[in-house]
């Protein structure tokens, strides 16, 4: 999403920002703070006021940890109702409209993704929303893993002549599996080859 908000082409270093966001979390509770979820709010804002370099991120620190200190009982008199018309702004400006809607006109299991975790984002909870999307998505990336593998029969090496010619009524069978051999894929292997291979089949390689 950053990058696209750049809109150079250029990319930058996500793992920088996750790594500073994850030592944060380790040591606010050191300091009775509470841990908060990485979010790309404040990264969106930076780059739509022109930033170019990670000194923004420490300057923008420095000037929430100010407000903290020095401005606290002021800050909380803000009222809500001020507050959120500016987030609704810097949601709306990061909200890649025209991506939500191509993926949604694909049709594919992905749009189905997307919506259900948009709508449960704005008519539930956040938490909820994400957990119900990485779910979804790991069922659907389980379905794909499991009908991309494919059992081919072939035919073994001519032991014999008669092995050779005569494949289908052979003691041995052979075949051979691509893609991915998981739990979510016993099903499909099983099926396909006690269905592949005669009776008279004893070897199966």
């Amino acid at each position: 999403v950053a990058d696209n908000l750049k809109g150079d082409g250029s990319k930058h270093h996500g793992n920088k920002e996750l790594i500073g966001q994850g030592v944060a979390n380790m040591a606010a509770p050191l300091f009775g703070g509470i841990a908060a979820t990485g979010a790309i709010a404040r990264t969106a804002t930076n780059i739509r006021s022109g930033a170019v370099s990670p000194v923004s991120g420490i300057v923008h620190g420095v000037v929430v940890l100010i407000v903290l200190l020095a401005l606290a009982p002021y800050a909380s008199n803000i009222p809500l109702a001020s507050m959120a018309p500016i987030l609704m702004v810097v949601a709306w400006n990061m909200s890649e409209r025209k991506e939500f809607a191509h993926v949604v006109k694909t049709k594919t299991a992905d749009s189905a993704i997307l919506l259900v975790t948009f709508l449960l984002t704005v008519f539930a909870d956040l938490t909820i929303a994400v957990g119900a999307g990485l779910l979804l998505a790991f069922v659907l990336f389980i379905r794909k893993m499991s009908a991309s593998l494919h059992i081919k029969k072939v035919v073994p090496s001519a032991i014999s002549t008669k092995l050779k010619h005569d494949h289908a009524e052979s003691p041995i069978s052979m075949c051979k599996v691509e893609g991915a051999l998981f739990f979510g894929a016993t099903d499909v292997l099983e099926e396909t080859v006690l269905n592949a291979y005669h009776k008279k089949t004893k070897i199966v390689i």
